[in-house]
């Protein structure tokens, strides 16, 4: 589809690049998770319902938000998540755009900016390898896609999650992806991180439980001798 919009569009740019300047307009145009072997993606344009089931934190409110994943399941792991964003697409087309990395990823992290039509981002998800490319820099602006994946082993007796963040709002630190729109002075970032915890064990779990319950018991029985002493 975005294909056949591109002539279109490209006689229209003028026209309304012109026009007055309004409030930025964020869109999810499409997006794509690969988790190890299975691949989601998205059930229409602009649609972000039907994400993975484990895919937690709810829709992406205004196309922009959190979402984390979770695993439990020792073993080798891969994931990879997709987005093509379009900003201001109604004023300034979608093909104005470009990307940037910003710092290094982590040894597990891998990441990629390019054009998702002309390009070969979805291919490399669809095969669940990324290239650590940016093949639409300032200088070379085209419509613009990102994914950003994670590849690890998980131990027995751990449990990982990855933290997706999408935002207006830059990074504290770390690595991260920016995806600028220079017409409409507007950029937004796309950063995530994993985190692999111990699963604690039962045992420490009953004597964590059997210290609170002391520390309730010995709170009221304090609470008691004062009421009496009154």
């Amino acid at each position: 589809m975005k294909k056949l919009q591109i002539i279109f569009l490209s006689v229209l740019f003028l026209g309304l690049s012109l026009m007055p300047a309004s409030a930025v307009t964020i869109s999810l145009y499409d997006w794509a998770f690969k988790i190890d072997e299975t691949l989601t993606v998205a059930p229409a344009e602009y649609d972000t319902s039907g994400m993975p089931v484990d895919i937690t934190g709810g829709a992406l409110i205004g196309d922009l938000g959190e979402l984390t994943w979770k695993t439990y399941e020792a073993g080798p792991h891969n994931f990879i998540a997709f987005f093509d964003y379009e900003i201001d697409e109604a004023i300034n087309t979608f093909f104005n755009e470009y990307g940037t990395a910003i710092d290094s990823p982590k040894i597990k992290q891998s990441w990629e900016i390019d054009d998702p039509c002309f390009g070969d981002i979805y291919a490399h998800v669809l095969a669940g390898v990324l290239d650590n490319t940016n093949a639409v820099p300032e200088g070379s602006k085209d419509d613009v896609s990102w994914a950003m994946g994670w590849e690890f082993f998980l131990n027995p007796g751990d449990w990982a999650e990855i933290f997706i963040n999408l935002s207006y709002e830059v990074p504290d630190s770390g690595f991260y992806l920016a995806q600028t729109d220079p017409d409409s002075d507007a950029t937004i970032y796309f950063s995530s991180e994993l985190k692999i915890h111990p699963i604690p064990e039962p045992c420490t779990v009953m004597l964590f439980g059997t210290g609170i319950l002391g520390l309730i018991g010995f709170t009221r029985k304090n609470l008691s001798k004062r009421h009496r002493n009154k």
